[in-house]
């Protein structure tokens, strides 16, 4: 017998702390990286005023003070200290599943489980089965935010729970034995009640836990995390509209309560048993479909053409073609480590004059926090941006697409603006970008975002 607490989560932290070194150990800000810390067991005082937030995360020194932090990142996990201290709210039962996961479905179709699944060596298996009664009944004392979710210490089964299950299941006579490892895996389903209470914010496990199916937990914290980050940097720097970070629980805290929901039906009645055809569930499973559409971000604009619209992942697409590259580009090559970038879609030569002109608004009103640049239908519109400088200054970066696949994506016909966020989201759609008002339409959408000059 074997078992394996972390998964594919070790190579994944590994893989994390490179990446953040090669990033200069932190979040980029012009403030510099944000410390991460992990946490020691003990109390967290966590104090907001005076413009400011500061924390004592209890890894007591010497002298009884632990170190102090005007702001920072804390890997918090479910049991968050700071979320309890901080007032972001319990995790509490989710009204879709309440009561609903207790690794068993009592409507008659299951009554009993077990899960062999090989491992590399001689005669080694990972084994899962549903939890004995014994073992089963939760813990006592438990606090009023304490949640009982994930590995247990303390009761564990035996080789004598292993084998009854064998004796009962297996097809054909099995004798357990050098058992390695063994817990009780408990599931449990919550959500806070917000993600945020003043400067603190909570995300990933610290704000839902739901069951493993699907394995949506590391996808939607590392989302969390991804849409707070960008945030966080801009209000660091300085550039921030003044409730910009409000955006952060309006936007999240619907997909944490959509996958809470959905992680328990799918664990208690199966992933079939969402009547959508598979390539939709598989694209909801890999959270490709998650959107804001009622983000306070969001600008309204161009709804009725086809194609991704405000709030909408904004979609790759391969094909891009520009004078100095070898071979063909694709469209998050372009978006990659940027702040928001705005693509501007020209239909014809006529159009490179407008585009120019929405870049010039983007760059005015956000400075070095927005890039530019122009996908163009066909080779002559290319040819005509890349050779001559713009009046201003402004050299306008052109992509033809070759293969037409950014406009059969994004939908596109005509002269289209995309405003598209660092965490590669749809902020606005404007189209055409060359109608009257369009530069007051790239207003409303940068100021949403910016503080505007």
């Amino acid at each position: 017998m074997a078992g394996d607490a972390g998964g594919g989560h070790g190579r994944t932290d590994r893989g994390s702390r490179t990446r953040r070194a090669d990033h200069g150990g932190g979040t980029a800000s012009a403030r510099g990286p944000l410390p991460c810390h992990r946490p020691t067991p003990g109390p967290v005082a966590v104090r907001q005023g005076g413009g400011r937030t500061t924390a004592d995360p209890g890894d007591l020194g010497p002298d009884g003070h632990g170190p102090r932090r005007s702001r920072g990142r804390r890997a918090d996990t479910r049991a968050s200290a700071v979320r309890r201290r901080r007032g972001a709210g319990s995790l509490r039962d989710t009204a879709a599943a309440r009561g609903a996961v207790r690794l068993r479905v009592e409507d008659g179709r299951v009554d009993d489980l077990l899960v062999c699944i090989p491992l590399p060596g001689d005669r080694r298996y990972r084994m899962s089965m549903l939890v004995p009664p014994e073992l089963s009944a939760s813990g006592e004392g438990a606090s009023r935010d304490s949640v009982a979710h994930g590995l247990e210490g303390g009761r564990t089964p035996g080789l004598g729970h292993i084998q009854a299950v064998l004796d009962r299941l297996s097809p054909q006579p099995t004798t357990a034995s050098a058992m390695r490892w063994s817990s009780v895996f408990r599931i449990s389903h919550r959500l806070v009640d917000r993600y945020s209470a003043g400067r603190v914010f909570v995300a990933g496990d610290a704000a839902h836990i739901h069951p493993p199916t699907g394995a949506q937990g590391m996808n939607t914290g590392i989302q969390d995390a991804y849409n707070l980050a960008w945030k966080l940097a801009l209000a660091l720097d300085g550039g921030a509209h003044p409730r910009l970070l409000d955006s952060y629980d309006a936007e999240r805290r619907p997909v944490g309560e959509e996958v809470v929901g959905r992680t328990v039906k799918h664990a208690t009645q199966g992933i079939r048993a969402t009547p959508d055809d598979m390539t939709t569930v598989m694209l909801r499973e890999a959270q490709l479909l998650v959107a804001y559409p009622s983000s306070p971000l969001v600008a309204p604009g161009d709804t009725g053409s086809p194609g991704p619209q405000a709030g909408e992942r904004a979609p790759d697409c391969a094909g891009l073609l520009a004078g100095v590259a070898a071979t063909p580009l694709r469209l998050y090559d372009l978006l990659r480590e940027r702040g928001h970038v705005l693509v501007l879609y020209a239909d014809s030569a006529d159009a490179l004059a407008s585009c120019r002109e929405a870049a010039a608004t983007g760059y005015r009103l956000a400075g070095d926090h927005i890039t530019a640049f122009v996908v163009s239908r066909d080779e002559a519109t290319t040819e005509t941006v890349r050779q001559p400088a713009d009046p201003d200054g402004l050299r306008l970066p052109v992509f033809r697409d070759g293969a037409a696949e950014f406009a059969r994506l994004y939908g596109v016909e005509a002269p289209t603006a995309f405003l598209i966020r660092p965490d590669g989201y749809l902020g606005a759609r404007l189209s055409p970008p060359t109608a009257a008002g369009a530069a007051s339409a790239l207003s409303d959408a940068l100021g949403r975002v910016f503080r505007l000059p």
